[in-house]
């Protein structure tokens, strides 16, 4: 799930359903299915967009980890390169994309090994 800018920017103006309430509609959706969810980043300082604002996302999710077994969290923005990202300091360059694509594989990878076991922690790095 690659949702977590739109949904910390959504809360910043005054969303009706606060982040960790969100985090549990989708995980009642997907049920007892593996889902990965990705640590967000912005280049932003103010606005909706800003840095404050996904770390208010991120820690919903990290929070929603301990309490869904089947949820694991990959920390994207603990590798995404500054570089990556284009002008508007949300979106990725093309390489950004690639690299996104490439390292969410393999988190997904590491997350969900085979259908019978994943790794304890909830918080997947490389």
């Amino acid at each position: 799930m690659a949702m977590g800018t739109n949904e910390a920017a959504n809360q910043a103006v005054g969303g009706p359903v606060r982040s960790n309430e969100r985090v549990d509609l989708i995980m009642k959706q997907i049920g007892n299915h593996p889902v990965l969810w990705l640590i967000v980043k912005t280049q932003k300082s103010r606005g909706p967009y800003a840095s404050r604002e996904m770390r208010k996302w991120n820690a919903a999710l990290l929070d929603g980890c301990r309490r869904y077994p089947n949820m694991r969290v990959y920390d994207w923005a603990g590798q995404v390169k500054d570089s990556w990202f284009i002008n508007d300091g949300i979106h990725f360059t093309s390489r950004g994309y690639k690299e996104r694509g490439k390292r969410i594989a393999q988190a997904l990878a590491r997350a969900f090994p085979n259908q019978r076991s994943s790794p304890d922690e909830c918080l997947i790095t490389p």
